[in-house]
């Protein structure tokens, strides 16, 4: 019915045009002066399926909707033509979702990323960089240990005059201490180089004891003649002060004699050179 609407213009001019040419064939020929009337009905049918050839074609643009002129011109093609043509569009229509998702997402139903995105294929191109960890703290370096101190212990003794007060005078006796000690033994530290002599002289003068001395060319080295203001010779011809390290009495000066770590150095007052304080060997 759709195909008759759209094509009933031509329908009624062919129409038209089967009844002229019925109506002239059963009427003949005519005077050949003359035209036959029925040529003149004939003429005028044409011209009016002419009219509503135009009236036809204008329903036809005007039924076909905008943009689709293509269409409208092909407005003479069959039925089953046009019925395959729209079917075919309806399914192509159908079709066109199904293949949008298969070509826009992946088996698994994901969306495949987009290659024209820059921001994804920045995304993807970038390696992951893992930080780097911090560096352990290091221990502060522990600081080397000072060198202990070298040492040596010193003493001054008298107590020989204890048992000679005979020998000496009254004077000398009021000098001697009650124990014998002028300088009880006593841990100093040592300085480089310092000798004997050095030694003594250091720790007298820091305990505020009187000491007095002279440079003898026979020992080439300081020789002591007083201590606390006990002279040699008070106690008799043999009697003065001499020194041992660590139990031993030296055969030459005290200012000759280098100090090492743990020295144990004592003074003594002798009367007897040296054989009443266990320093016989001295000559």
């Amino acid at each position: 019915m759709t195909w008759i609407r759209k094509n009933k213009w031509w329908l009624a001019g062919g129409l038209a045009v089967i009844v002229l040419l019925a109506a002239a064939f059963f009427a003949g020929g005519s005077p050949s002066g003359e035209k036959p009337a029925a040529d003149d009905a004939l003429d005028q049918s044409a011209q009016t399926d002419g009219t509503a050839d135009d009236a036809a074609e204008t329903q036809v643009q005007a039924d076909i909707p905008a943009g689709k002129e293509d269409g409208g011109k092909q407005g003479n093609a069959l039925p089953e033509e046009n019925d395959a043509a729209e079917n075919s569009a309806e399914q192509t229509a159908d079709q066109k979702p199904a293949q949008t998702g298969s070509s826009g997402e992946s088996g698994s139903g994901e969306k495949a990323p987009d290659a024209s995105d820059p921001q994804q294929g920045s995304a993807q191109e970038k390696p992951d960089v893992q930080p780097e960890p911090d560096p352990e703290p290091q221990p502060d370096p522990e600081p080397e240990p000072e060198p202990e101190p070298r040492t040596c212990t010193i003493s001054v003794s008298c107590a020989t005059l204890l048992n000679n007060l005979d020998k000496i005078s009254s004077g000398v006796q009021s000098l001697v201490p009650g124990d014998g000690w002028v300088l009880a033994p006593v841990e100093v530290e040592l300085q480089d180089g310092e000798t004997i002599f050095d030694v003594l002289q250091r720790v007298l003068r820091e305990k505020g004891i009187h000491m007095e001395y002279s440079n003898s060319p026979i020992y080439s080295s300081a020789y002591i003649e007083g201590i606390a203001n006990i002279y040699e010779f008070d106690a008799g011809e043999l009697s003065g002060w001499m020194y041992s390290v660590n139990g031993v009495y030296p055969q030459y000066g005290c200012s000759r004699t280098a100090v090492e770590d743990g020295d144990v150095i004592c003074w003594r007052y002798t009367c007897d050179l040296g054989a009443d304080i266990g320093g016989s060997n001295f000559s």
